[in-house]
């Protein structure tokens, strides 16, 4: 997806990083995050577990309420057992997250995303260290709010300098990545030059808007900075240790010519796992191979991101970067009319909501869809709500967008509504988002076999969801005509 496929939402986001005051909200946060009042610091905790579904099963301490703070529990430790190590590894993935980009490094440019790039000297502050990494090779790997906060070496070499590069705090999700030039070259960084047996590599942590805080065991707090730049350097670092804190993004380079011919871009790839050195104990970081295949040395690593290759055959499933597919075409004729909620990812607006959840659809004169949501709530009474949908891709009218909240006839707040799956006989309808963070499972009966649910799961998953989120939806009622 390339600048110009920014959706208007898309552009308002970018364009309200640039109007904010990001290190001062970010100070904000900093503090926030290592309040210790338990009222405080369990309700954030227990709700950023719940907004981004947080597996705490691996954790050392499962229990979220045992944190004595919100930072204590954001760089949470794993269990020794929950990343085991690749046999014989040329090169591990240091850090839990998505691989956006990999690649080799041309003419000293990397790919941040398609239609922009930057330069490794920008990156490293410098064009004598990014030399040291001419036709090498990079990759980017995003660690997102639920991933594991702690970044690993990913193999034995020798610190010999550290560089705090002080700089914007934009986010560094796939939207901003498409928008801001520059970005990773642009945010606050610490960047880490080891020396190994393959040759110079560097790590790279990036910041981001309210995780601008980035620690490393040989230095301590980096940032927020104590100054405008600190150093550190020689020290020998091994696998297995923790080697930085917070960063939004790591982007790691590594001196290994790439062979001759056309410029490899991997793009997105699917998460990656850390995985935890043999021996390690409670409060250590961990490491794993990417997809559980060893990596083979690049040229950069980046914040929040790492740089490496990654074997072809290691390519499966969906990208989890891209959004879901949106089916080719929808008849809004057949779409109107009643639909059952059969599964649901949860969400916050139908948290009352305890059964018989319905939705129900007819157009309008002007064209529009008006939506009318119901439910029968925790306390036995029905609960409704009126909005109204309209279509953004007039060619398949599988896109639309979904509002409920209407000021002065006017209507606000605009949510995505993609139809990613559609049963021929518009029996049942798959409904996701470009970020995958809402989705729905509907259907026209309300007492599916338990076959066509599951499925509808796999269809799901091979868009990208975890079908293990999706919570049922118990229907009591049988299938009626509209009221």
């Amino acid at each position: 997806m390339s600048p110009s496929d920014l959706t208007l939402g898309d552009r308002l986001f970018v364009t309200l990083q640039h109007l904010l005051p990001q290190h001062a909200l970010s100070a904000l946060m900093y503090h926030l995050a290592r309040c210790t009042w338990g009222p405080f610091k369990d309700t954030l905790i227990n709700w950023f577990v719940a907004q981004f579904r947080v597996d705490m099963g691996r954790a050392v301490e499962p229990d979220p309420t045992a944190y004595p703070s919100f930072n204590a529990f954001f760089t949470r430790a794993l269990q020794p057992e929950a990343r085991p190590l690749a046999a014989e590894p040329a090169l591990l993935c240091p850090a839990d997250g998505v691989m956006s980009r990999c690649g080799s490094i041309r003419r000293g440019t990397l790919i941040q995303a398609k239609g922009h790039e930057f330069t490794a000297a920008n990156l490293l502050g410098d064009a004598a260290t990014a030399a040291l990494f001419a036709d090498g090779t990079y990759a980017t790997i995003y660690l997102s709010p639920r991933d594991y906060h702690r970044v690993h070496m990913p193999m034995a070499g020798t610190l010999t300098s550290m560089r705090h590069i002080p700089g914007r705090l934009f986010s560094v999700n796939a939207v901003t990545a498409r928008a801001v030039p520059g970005l990773f070259a642009r945010n606050e960084r610490v960047v880490c030059l080891f020396d190994t047996q393959a040759g110079p590599m560097a790590l790279v942590l990036v910041g981001a808007i309210f995780v601008g805080s980035m620690e490393t065991v040989w230095a301590g707090q980096v940032t927020p900075s104590r100054g405008s730049a600190l150093a550190a350097g020689p020290r020998n670092t091994d696998p297995p240790g923790p080697r930085g804190r917070d960063g939004a993004l790591q982007h790691g380079l590594h001196r290994h010519p790439a062979p001759a011919g056309r410029r490899p871009d991997l793009g997105p790839r699917p998460p990656a796992r850390l995985a935890p050195a043999h021996g390690s104990g409670p409060g250590r970081a961990l490491r794993a191979p990417l997809m559980g295949v060893p990596c083979r040395p690049l040229a950069l690593l980046l914040a929040a991101a790492l740089s490496w290759a990654m074997p072809a055959a290691a390519q499966a499933g969906p990208d989890p970067k891209a959004p879901p597919q949106p089916v080719a075409e929808v008849d809004l004729n057949r779409y109107l009319g009643r639909w059952y909620e059969i599964a649901r990812l949860p969400n916050f607006f139908q948290r009352n909501c305890a059964r018989d959840t319905t939705a129900d659809y007819a157009l309008r004169p002007d064209g529009q869809v008006s939506v009318t949501n119901r439910c029968v709530s925790t306390s036995g009474e029905e609960d409704r709500a009126e909005g109204v949908a309209r279509v953004v891709d007039p060619q398949s009218r599988a896109r639309l967008e979904v509002s409920f909240v209407s000021l002065f006839g006017v209507r606000l707040f605009w949510g995505d509504y993609w139809i990613i799956g559609l049963g021929k006989d518009y029996d049942y309808v798959l409904i996701g988002t470009p970020s995958r963070r809402w989705g729905w499972i509907l259907a026209r009966n309300p007492h599916p076999p338990e076959a066509s649910i599951q499925a509808w799961l796999a269809e799901m998953a091979a868009q990208g969801y975890d079908p293990a989120q999706f919570q049922r939806s118990p229907q009591s009622q049988r299938a009626r005509p509209l009221p």
